[in-house]
């Protein structure tokens, strides 16, 4: 067997190995996808950036951020064109919203009600593959909410960080009744997938490793301001607030199921 099939037999046992970890990433075993992550690293270190990209971001879910700082750092240098995703996990943003239920979508306010599903998808899929998208409209006819899953619940906490307030005109909904055409920005909340019905209706339990941030400050408000005992994190102001908080109509059309 030539040098040339032992590349190619190397790189297909490393996508393998790299197919593996993104599945257990998926599925919240940061821990395991990393280990694999590091053994298709250690097969080809210097060809593949995508490979530290994505243990970076197992890292950042395990509040390693040192690590993931060295990871994007060596994405960057593999990646042969300037990659906005390793810049931005590189930053490690102080604007990154925590994920204590894992939720694995995002709902958007104040986008355009006619936007195509091929512009949703060049736009939001920035960090991590694009499972559905969902259009939900409220009373409002004019003012509808877009629901984008993904398929693990880092890739929200990424989308929220990089879209919460931008104004993109290509994108954001006008604002009414203004003699010149200005724009309201974006804003972006976790929500549930379809797979995550124990999420999508009722309050949701605290899970055991984190128990101190205000559930009210996450969701609709928090009354007692100061007072309160739990943590108020800017970032994480009603990150959580749920489509059942407020008057919505059940009505919801499909945009299209996106690979």
């Amino acid at each position: 067997m030539n040098n040339k099939e032992d590349n190619r037999d190397l790189y297909r046992h490393t996508a393998m190995i790299a197919t593996y970890a993104n599945n257990l990433a998926m599925d919240g075993n940061y821990l395991d996808a990393i280990n694999l992550y590091t053994e298709a690293i250690g097969l080809i270190p210097d060809q593949w950036f995508g490979l530290y990209l994505n243990r970076a971001l197992c890292f950042l879910k395990l509040d390693l951020f040192h690590l993931a700082l060295l990871d994007s750092s060596e994405a960057i240098k593999l990646s042969n064109q300037s990659n906005s995703k390793c810049y931005f996990i590189r930053m490690k943003p102080s604007n990154l919203p925590t994920n204590i239920w894992n939720y694995k979508g995002v709902r958007i306010e104040n986008i355009q009600p006619d936007i195509s599903i091929r512009i949703v998808q060049e736009y939001f899929s920035l960090f991590g593959s694009i499972k559905t998208i969902q259009r939900l409209y409220s009373r409002n006819q004019d003012d509808p909410n877009v629901l984008i899953y993904f398929f693990n619940p880092v890739t929200p906490m990424f989308t929220i960080a990089y879209f919460q307030n931008k104004i993109i005109e290509q994108i954001c909904s006008k604002n009414p009744n203004e003699m010149i055409d200005t724009y309201r920005p974006l804003v972006l909340y976790f929500t549930a997938t379809d797979d995550q019905n124990e999420l999508k209706f009722s309050r949701p339990k605290y899970p055991n490793q984190n128990n101190q941030e205000c559930y009210y400050w996450r969701t609709t408000s928090c009354r007692r301001g100061q007072q309160c005992p739990r943590l108020h994190l800017e970032a994480n102001k009603n990150i959580d607030k749920q489509i059942w908080m407020q008057e919505v109509s059940v009505e919801k059309t499909k945009l299209g199921q996106l690979c």
